[in-house]
Parts: C-alpha cells; sequence; structure tokens
C-alpha cells in the first residue's frame, strides 16, 4: 500500500533538488496527477489514486502549518538545498493544491502589460497602483468573467522581499471573510517571478476618500456609509480578523453600497502572526 506521507515528502524532495518552482495536484477523471513544473514548463509527472493524492495534500498541509484556512507556508530542507514554500489548497469533493517554492536565485521580473496572461486570466487594463499593490482589470479566458487581479508591485518586490509575506497574509484575511460589504477573494497565486498577487471582486463606483473631495456626505447619507462599514468591520472582527488600515481610500461606494478593501495590513488575531519591528509602524496616520 503507497503511504501518501512518503509520497509527500518524495515529491518535496525531488522539487528542492530540481529547482523547481511548482507542485500542482489536481484530479485527472478518478485519479489524481501529481506534476513537478519549472519555469512554466513541466519537468515531471505521476498518476496516483485519489486516496493516495488526499493523503498528500493532507500531508503537505500539516508540512505548511495550514490550519484551517486555505494557505500555509513553511521552510524546508532537502539534502541539497532550503526553500520556503506556499501551499494553497483549493477544498471541495475533489480538492486541489498548489505548491509554490520560493527562494533560490532572483527572477527578473517586469510590469504587466495588457494582454499578458497570468494563471486563468488575461490583463485587460490597468486600474491603479497603491503603495504595496498594482490592480488591473483581468477576464477569466475560460469563464469570460471579468475581475481585478492585484499583484505585489515590482518596485516594492525588488525592495524588501518581506512585503511578499504582507501580501500573502492580505489574501488570507479576506478570503476568510463572507459579507456583502467586503471585497471577496477569488484566487491566489504567483507570477514566474516569484511575486503573489490576488484575483476580487471588480468593483464600481468611487473612493470614498474622492467623494469627499466634494464636501462632507449629508447626514443620511453619511450614516449609510458608517452603518455599512460597521457591519463590514463587525464581520471581519468575528473571523478574528482586524484591517489595521480604514480609511476613506479604503471603503469604495456605489450607488450607495459600501465595500471595504486592501486588506493589506490586516492581522490574523488567531493564530497570532509575527509582529512587526518595533520600530515599523505602517498605515495611514491621519
Amino acid at each position: 500500500m503507497v503511504d501518501p506521507i512518503v509520497v509527500a515528502d518524495v515529491v518535496l524532495d525531488a522539487a528542492l533538488a530540481a529547482d523547481a518552482e511548482a507542485v500542482l495536484i489536481e484530479p485527472a477523471g478518478e485519479a489524481y496527477t501529481i506534476a513537478v513544473a519549472r519555469s512554466g514548463e513541466l519537468i515531471a509527472s505521476s498518476t496516483v489514486a485519489a486516496t493516495v493524492a488526499h493523503g498528500v495534500i493532507a500531508r503537505l498541509a500539516f508540512v505548511c502549518n495550514l490550519g484551517s484556512g486555505t494557505t500555509g507556508r513553511a521552510r524546508v530542507r532537502s539534502a541539497r538545498a532550503q526553500r520556503n514554500v506556499v501551499l494553497t489548497i483549493e477544498a471541495g469533493e475533489h480538492p486541489r493544491a498548489e505548491l509554490v517554492v520560493l527562494g533560490g536565485d532572483a527572477v527578473h521580473g517586469r510590469d504587466l502589460v495588457c494582454g499578458d496572461r497570468v494563471g486563468h486570466y488575461r490583463i485587460v487594463a490597468p486600474i491603479g497602483a497603491g503603495g504595496m499593490g498594482d490592480v488591473y482589470e483581468a477576464v477569466h479566458e475560460k469563464l469570460g468573467r471579468r475581475h481585478a487581479l492585484k499583484v505585489l508591485a515590482l518596485r516594492v518586490h525588488e525592495q524588501d522581499r518581506a512585503y511578499a509575506e504582507r501580501f500573502e497574509l492580505e489574501a488570507q484575511a479576506a478570503a476568510r471573510l463572507r459579507s456583502q460589504h467586503i471585497v471577496e477573494i477569488y484566487d491566489f497565486g504567483y507570477l514566474t517571478d516569484r511575486r503573489p498577487y490576488l484575483v476580487m471582486d471588480l468593483l464600481g463606483g468611487a473612493s470614498l476618500a474622492d467623494i469627499l473631495l466634494g464636501g462632507p456626505l449629508p447626514p443620511r447619507a453619511a450614516v449609510g456609509v458608517a452603518r455599512q462599514l460597521a457591519e463590514a468591520l463587525a464581520a471581519a472582527h468575528e473571523r478574528e480578523v482586524i484591517h489595521g488600515d480604514v480609511t476613506p481610500a479604503n471603503v469604495l461606494v456605489d450607488a450607495g453600497h459600501v465595500t471595504l478593501i486592501d486588506f493589506g495590513l490586516a492581522r490574523l488575531r488567531a493564530p497570532a502572526t509575527s509582529e512587526e519591528p518595533a520600530a515599523e509602524r505602517l498605515g495611514t496616520p491621519r
């Protein structure tokens, strides 16, 4: 009988030894395929029974401290190398898993442009840029649905790789939440240059910051915005998520409907996350 723990450990060792970038575990009919890729090309593949694949995914989830979330991270080693790995699991009756291997030699990246393909998505147009990430309109090539795709900015990634961890935390935090007043996360992954990206709702309307440039809101409208924002924060706090940067710029208003966005500085109260250095304070002081 095949031991899933042994299979998972062999796959990890093989991926590190081959300087692979990703391991994909996906259903293929009644069985599963475990594929190892490097530079976007398949370098090894094996077919295993579904029960074995489920056990392999469970083993990797344990190694990567996945807990109750959908994304986990760990540092693993083989006889030749040590690497940070990030595991993302798509749960369900037929679960899928993607293990991305970080570290290694630097891969030179570039800003995304219209027509670029990122996973299942094609970049349509830039939407805007923030302090940590660039946002693009993207379309799912199979489903035709339009989304907002946010990727860690190249300038930020080159400056400090620790920002990638904050970006991953944003995806983890927002993915835990379900509220009509909180932006919804649909997908998460990595570019070939190892920058993380997330796919979320494509929202209309304007930021509350832009709206307030025209002067204070009428009392009734202000109360409506405050009530919806309070509902969003209550939903986040119920799931142990603290947004950390609630500003008018991070509140979108569309025909009176309020959506809280940008969980880039969020904290998860359970499980505890690593604290920032004492000398570093992030956020919007005003």
